[in-house]
């Protein structure tokens, strides 16, 4: 017997060994839910309660990030985020971070200007013998522009699983780590 998990793009069978032990079928059944619903549930708190962040990166390596000190926000629309309380949030953590990393905000004078774009949120599903299994998941992404030719040099997106529905305190948590996630490969070999 076989169960298969569908993610899109990837596909995985696991498979039970019929002699494995002495359990009529219905009771490998059970095991199997049992099995299942911890392994549903345990996906499900861990994504909610350590907030697991993935995140992706690339660059032009044509770009020398050495000489970069300052950066500019381009216009950031705050409806990309659920409340103008996240989007400050967002803009004041990426400061800080930026400014940990040897970054000033200038305005006036910015080496790159950084571009946010829209949070999407979207639902993973997966497929079990139980029927549809759906995890929420959001997606914000980065780009930073060279300032006079206004070219992409550096982007970066972050996923997290949420609903969009958490209290603005939990919002702020995951956040504060989407955007470490962000920064993580920034400036690259610096």
């Amino acid at each position: 017997m076989s169960l298969e998990l569908v993610q899109p793009g990837v596909r995985r069978m696991f498979y039970m060994n019929s002699n494995y032990d002495d359990s009529t079928r219905e009771d490998k059944q059970m095991k199997l839910r049992h099995l299942m619903l911890a392994l549903m549930l345990a996906a499900g708190l861990s994504g909610c309660s350590s907030y697991s962040i993935e995140s992706r990166h690339s660059y032009d390596s044509r770009t020398d990030f050495s000489g970069m000190n300052s950066y500019a926000w381009a216009p950031v629309n705050e409806a990309i985020f659920s409340t103008s309380a996240s989007a400050d949030h967002f803009q004041s953590t990426m400061d800080s971070m930026l400014a940990t990393k040897g970054f000033n905000l200038n305005p006036e004078a910015p080496d790159f200007l950084i571009s946010t774009h829209v949070v999407k949120y979207y639902v993973e599903k997966y497929k079990s013998i139980h029927g549809d299994v759906e995890f929420p998941k959001a997606m914000i992404r980065v780009n930073f522009l060279d300032s006079s030719s206004n070219n992409v040099i550096y982007e970066s997106a972050a996923y997290a699983y949420m609903s969009g529905d958490e209290k603005q305190e939990t919002k702020n948590a995951i956040i504060d780590k989407a955007v470490e996630a962000l920064l993580s490969g920034f400036p690259p070999g610096r």
